[in-house]
């Protein structure tokens, strides 16, 4: 028995692959694709959109671990290919975002999130990477970071939850 939605539509397609199955008009399959489409590419912006959030936080740690010393080399280079994890995943988003899948709608919304975050991830990343023990560049970065972070991570939750809900609307 089919468990999920995917299963369900493929055992719908069935018949036009002579494998049996429930027979549907041409319509009604481009209907089934486009639908069966979203469900996928909105599966992987929930899961992109919530790798954001978690490579946000997990660069952020090692921000501080490297201020405190903490194997900076290691730590340095954990926070770096962190740091690209997130541009990686955000330019993931915005392709998905481009390709004809979501309404034009949906489509331009998440492009104006993805740009607003972008835009602060540049500055965050930088100063990132910029800050170096005491000095005030350090202290500077430490400020910005302490009270940029829950800002970023909020614009990147209510991304998630854009996501979820262009999913759920997918199942009304």
């Amino acid at each position: 028995m089919p468990s999920s939605l995917i299963d369900r539509l493929d055992v719908l397609f069935a018949d036009s692959r002579g494998e049996g199955g429930i027979k549907v008009d041409d319509d009604f399959r481009e209907t089934l694709e486009r639908i069966r489409q979203q469900l996928r590419h909105s599966a992987l912006s929930i899961n992109v959109s919530g790798r954001l959030r978690m490579l946000l936080q997990k660069s952020t740690k090692e921000f501080f671990m490297i201020l405190c010393g903490h194997a900076p080399t290691e730590t340095r280079r954990l926070m770096r290919k962190s740091q690209q994890a997130f541009t990686s995943s955000l330019e993931i988003l915005k392709r998905n975002a481009q390709k004809e899948v979501f309404s034009p709608v949906d489509s331009e919304e998440i492009l104006e999130r993805l740009s607003v975050i972008e835009s602060e991830w540049r500055e965050y990343s930088r100063l990132l990477q910029e800050a170096e023990g005491d000095g005030e560049e350090g202290k500077k970065a430490v400020r910005y970071v302490a009270e940029k972070n829950p800002d970023l991570l909020e614009k990147i939750e209510h991304l998630v939850s854009f996501f979820e809900n262009l999913a759920y609307s997918l199942h009304e």
